[in-house]
């Protein structure tokens, strides 16, 4: 298979009715309908005057603020933005390797100024994100040309590059603003070391001591200019806003205006409750939403609402367990007993019905990834060894081994009774309903579980990865690519999975920090039984050309993870799309759709699977909106 991957109330029910002003339960809106409208989120305080001088600037990221072009998740479909295109050269006579990468002519900030290659280079030397852990240099050619020099020991393949030259807002940094900021953040780098040849570090630079001083003073002082216009380039730029709603506009003068059809975008800020999103839904207040509900609620969803249809897509992402490892009662037998808990089955009907139930551990990648990326030898050793199965008495056995014991139908270690606190972010419908079948289960087999809710992501991450934390195990991603081929590595190994395991990082003055940075320190045993450092494995994915060495690398960097138990693997994820059929055109399928609304089919491959993992705004950061791919139905109909 390819690269794979919300009960409502009454009373939530006449709140969003209330709020957007139409007809409860008929789906019948009387907003405008060239005006798109979606759920987002912002900080008042963080939106500031550009993308980087707060924390949450929620819409305007997708609308706002472009880059050189932007790749659809699981897809790797490039939508080039702001550059014409990508020119990837033979290495030269220097030995030098060069992508040249050509601006549209007619690209230009909001306030006037033309996009040039110096706004590229200031991007990248103020905001180092993987690109220029793989780059030595970039040089601005002429005003419309930028190039970038690639290390030599870590090219990666052009597709890579591509990918990673699509993944950055290299459109948030003009350096007729930003020069002084600019010119001395190259300056800092100018007086780093040079890292060893195959250690990831900005432009090749070890940046720490009196440097990284230097280099966070000034990253600030970037942080803290201000404007009178909000920093972009994109095809919609802030009309109002306030702390619950923001109003884009289209920008009549925008190089791809003709593509542009919705002419206002209006977002609904903070509403992570669940019931109050499927009221919405069932209002027809809102256009879109993410995501798969259980089956009874998506159905309610569609039976009350004639103009919402629901598109389903494979995610590259697992959903289950991970335990605190900081916590003395996960012993690697334990942690093995537990594989063996869980009816996986039921947690996955009862969250997720669609989705896949898998009978792994936690092992860094979904089923699916393992399939496309691993060698036929290392998914055989995988399903050999880690396959589990839902099996009390085998649990029973195992914990027994470990000294554990049963009385009354209560489980003891060390003479003390064995309770458990489990931690969820409840804005995720996902996590919410598998924390509660866990929980159910645990409870049924003699562990007293007590659950722990968090009202959206951020609150419960801070507080699961808190040293000294009450929380003995999370219900969340334990295997999740958010971004390109191999992305999943980084979401485990540099992430959040490692993290919420309480896995330790290197820290500065350890040898390993300078090394492998802020890394977490984590030895794995690969196919072969040889141990190795995951830090000095990982990050040099994209660099194997070989296809049997990334095969065989990729077999190790799974294998190694799966061997430490650190998780539960529930379901692979599938995720969706709510669309409002009535407004919006342009969607894939629509015949099939407009005559079975909670459309099942979920395509693994070919155009259909692209075309799915498009009109997922989260998977294409937007572009759906924005490329000419969908439009206002009234512009359809009218012309």
């Amino acid at each position: 298979m390819k690269g794979k991957k919300l009960a409502a109330t009454l009373c939530a029910a006449a709140m969003a009715a209330s709020f957007a002003g139409c007809a409860p339960g008929t789906g019948t809106t009387i907003s405008d309908s060239d005006t798109f409208v979606y759920l987002s989120s912002w900080t008042r305080e963080g939106v500031g005057s550009h993308l980087n001088s707060g924390a949450n600037i929620g819409p305007l990221n997708y609308f706002t603020v472009e880059g050189l072009a932007r790749y659809v998740r699981i897809s790797n479909e490039v939508v080039y933005q702001l550059a014409e295109s990508f020119e990837h050269l033979d290495e030269n006579a220097d030995g030098e390797i060069v992508t040249r990468v050509h601006l549209k002519e007619d690209a230009k900030w909001h306030d006037g100024h033309d996009f040039v290659a110096d706004d590229v280079r200031g991007y990248y030397i103020l905001n180092h994100g993987t690109v220029t852990e793989y780059i030595y240099d970039i040089v601005a050619a002429d005003d419309k040309t930028v190039e970038f020099y690639w290390r030599p020991e870590l090219e990666p393949s052009d597709e890579i590059k591509d990918l990673m030259l699509s993944q950055d807002k290299a459109g948030a940094v003009p350096y007729h603003v930003f020069k002084t900021q600019v010119d001395k953040c190259w300056e800092i780098l100018q007086n780093c070391p040079t890292v060893d040849a195959n250690v990831l570090a900005p432009f090749g630079k070890r940046i720490s001591g009196e440097n990284m001083s230097a280099y966070t003073s000034n990253y600030q002082d970037y942080r803290n200019v201000t404007t009178d216009w909000f920093i972009g380039t994109g095809p919609y730029k802030m009309e109002k806003m306030s702390s619950t709603q923001m109003i884009l506009t289209r920008v009549e003068d925008y190089y791809d205006v003709e593509k542009i059809g919705f002419k206002n975008i209006k977002a609904i800020n903070g509403v992570n409750d669940l019931n109050t999103i499927y009221a919405q839904l069932e209002a027809g207040t809102i256009d879109y939403q993410d995501g798969t509900p259980a089956r009874d609620v998506l159905e309610r969803i569609i039976a009350r609402n004639e103009n919402m249809a629901h598109y389903k897509i494979y995610d590259p992402g697992s959903i289950g367990l991970l335990f605190n490892l900081d916590k003395e009662i996960w012993t690697p037998g334990v942690r093995e007993a537990f594989q063996y808990i869980f009816d996986r089955d039921q947690i996955k009907n009862i969250a997720n019905y669609y989705a896949i139930t898998s009978w792994y551990p936690m092992m860094t990648m979904a089923p699916s990834e393992t399939e496309q990326y691993m060698s036929e030898e290392g998914l055989a050793y995988l399903a050999e060894h880690f396959t589990y199965s839902y099996d009390t008495s085998k649990a029973e056995e195992l914990l027994k081994a470990q000294g554990w014991t049963k009385e009354n139908g209560q489980w003891y270690r060390n003479g003390e009774p064995v309770t458990l606190l489990l931690a969820y972010d409840g804005s995720n419908s996902y996590f919410r309903t598998s924390a509660e079948v866990a929980a159910s289960q645990l409870n049924a087999f003699g562990i007293p579980t007590t659950l722990n809710r968090y009202g959206e992501w951020g609150t419960f991450y801070s507080n699961a990865i808190e040293q000294g934390t009450s929380i003995d195990l999370v219900a969340c991603w334990t295997d999740l690519n958010m971004t390109m081929p191999y992305g999943s590595f980084s979401y485990a190994y540099d992430g959040p999975i490692t993290d919420l395991c309480h896995v330790p990082r290197y820290v500065d003055g350890e040898e390993g920090y300078a090394l492998y940075g802020a890394r977490p320190s984590l030895q794995l045993t690969g196919m072969d039984g040889g141990t190795f450092e995951a830090a000095a494995v990982f990050p040099g994915i994209y660099s194997i050309s070989d296809p049997e060495e990334l095969a065989a690398t990729t077999d190790d960097l799974v294998v190694g993870m799966a061997r430490n138990l650190y998780g539960v693997q529930f379901f692979q994820n599938v995720t969706g799309a709510f669309w409002n059929i009535g407004k919006v055109a342009g969607l894939p399928h629509e015949e099939e759709v407009r005559a079975q609304r909670n459309y099942t089919y979920i395509p693994s491959e070919g155009e259909d699977f692209d075309a799915w993992a498009k009109i997922n705004v989260l998977y294409s950061f937007g572009t759906v909106l924005t490329d000419g791919t969908l439009y206002p139905r009234a512009s359809e109909e009218t012309a």
